[in-house]
């Protein structure tokens, strides 16, 4: 990548800047802006990154950042007046613990740019989650997720995350 000075001229970088990234990642994502393609590159990043993160074999006290990611989603939904908000907030942080643990650098950047695309759909989704009644079978689903990465259980990942997917999808079909 180079940059431009005024005056002084253009220079190739030495070193990576996030920010040099972003409208390269948002062409890419945005080019034919069809939901279904951008449905399964996040599914793809999220079964790729729990396989990556189970490799790691992380400890009981590398977890504990994604057990308290787990709890405050849990308390978000518990809350008598569900604010989407904040249960959106939660399953962000629940996602980007995961990303985190990885200790992939290009795999956060990347996770970083995708999860601040689809807030806008999350919270919709969360939005038709709690109106249909369906609050506990979406935080199951997270606690599923937690499971497997406990338990480093790669053979029941893809299936996880395609069922963590359900609700995502039928609301942005609709």
């Amino acid at each position: 990548m180079v940059y431009i000075k005024r005056a002084e001229g253009t220079f190739v970088n030495d070193h990576y800047v996030p920010r040099m990234l972003s409208p390269v990642l948002y062409s890419i994502i945005l080019q034919n802006n069809r939901w279904e393609d951008f449905v399964e590159l996040r599914r793809a990043i999220e079964i790729g990154t729990l396989y990556s993160l189970i490799s790691h074999a992380p400890t009981r006290e590398q977890l504990a950042p994604l057990r308290d990611a787990l709890a405050e989603l849990e308390r978000a939904v518990s809350d008598e007046e569900k604010n989407v908000q904040r249960i959106t907030e939660a399953d962000c942080a629940f996602h980007n613990v995961i990303i985190a643990l990885t200790g992939n650098p290009q795999l956060i950047t990347l996770s970083e740019y995708i999860n601040r695309i689809t807030v806008p759909s999350r919270e919709k989704t969360t939005e038709t989650v709690i109106a249909n009644g369906e609050i506990i079978s979406y935080v199951h689903l997270h606690r599923e997720l937690y499971q497997i990465i406990v338990e480093g259980n790669k053979a029941a990942i893809e299936q996880a995350v395609l069922n963590h997917y359900i609700f995502w999808e039928k609301t942005n079909q609709e």
